[in-house]
């Protein structure tokens, strides 16, 4: 998560930050996990007067919505409802394939939908492949 930091919602709860590796392709980003949408919240915002618990510069949410607690497209309106993480780049990467999550999803401004693959080949790929998009990407 070049350093791009990432907040992803998969599992996990809010132990320290796990650093991904996967492969050594990655072992630079640092990989947030939160169990449910309300963790992320929390680990985004901030909690008990403490600050946020992930750097503010260069990050992208990869967000599963099929999430317990607060579903993606929920935890989707809570993030852009508050000016401060709005300008937060989203990626789903999810099981769904239905077209009103696909909908839904960039209606709420993501930057991409994308299905997890099946296999764990094809998920490296995958995230290969978004790496490099992310380190071309100009942001403000």
């Amino acid at each position: 998560m070049c350093p791009v930091e990432t907040t992803a919602q998969t599992t996990g709860g809010l132990s320290p930050p796990v650093i991904g590796e996967a492969t050594s392709y990655f072992a630079e980003y640092l990989l947030y996990v939160a169990g449910n949408g309300l963790e992320a919240l929390e680990m985004l915002r901030g909690k008990g007067g403490k600050p946020p618990e992930y750097p503010l510069e260069r990050r992208i949410i990869l967000l599963d919505l099929n999430m317990p607690k607060m579903n993606g497209i929920e935890f989707l309106h809570e993030l852009r409802a508050d000016p401060d993480l709005r300008p937060i780049p989203v990626i789903v990467l999810t099981t769904s394939g239905e077209e009103r999550d696909k909908v839904d999803a960039y209606k709420l401004n993501v930057a991409g939908y994308i299905l997890k693959p099946v296999t764990l080949g094809s998920f490296i790929e995958t995230m290969a492949t978004l790496n490099k998009y992310w380190m071309l990407s100009e942001l403000p």
